[in-house]
């Protein structure tokens, strides 16, 4: 329905990367709709962690429990959430390059099937975090 893929090369190393992407707690440091990150499961951060992500959207806090899918340090991470009208899949990929590394981050975002009447807002919505998101993630790596 909604996806978008960004991908950026930084002189971050990749662990620090992978660190930075794949602990939610960090999203408000970059991603400028993320209000508030909790993590419900232990530490450390690994396949099976989940987070309570608290995402505004059109003006409104929406909370989102992502579950770590694949943590494959330092390169590959997938988060995955739902929500009562949308599923989200984020996909994340580090590789080394040179004396930093490449990133590439694809977002995919789909309606519930009660909600697909609503896929031109929820694709209007999904546009205005992503480009935000976009934005504070290349200002962040570029630090």
């Amino acid at each position: 329905m909604a996806r978008h893929i960004i991908e950026l090369t930084t002189l971050l190393p990749a662990q620090d990367v992978f660190t930075l992407l794949s602990d939610m707690r960090n999203a408000p440091s970059w991603d400028p709709n993320v209000s508030e990150v909790e993590l419900l499961t232990d530490e450390p951060v690994r396949k099976g962690s989940r987070f309570r992500v608290t995402v505004t959207v059109a003006g409104r806090p929406v909370a989102m429990e992502y579950t770590v899918r694949q943590h494959l340090p330092p390169h590959r991470v997938i988060l995955a959430a739902a929500t009562s009208f949308v599923s989200s899949v984020d996909t994340i990929s580090i590789k080394e390059a040179g004396k930093g590394c490449r990133v590439s981050y694809d977002a995919d975002l789909a309606p519930r099937p009660l909600f697909i009447a609503f896929t031109p807002f929820i694709a209007a919505s999904f546009a205005k975090i992503v480009k935000d998101a976009e934005a504070g993630l290349r200002r962040r790596l570029e630090a």
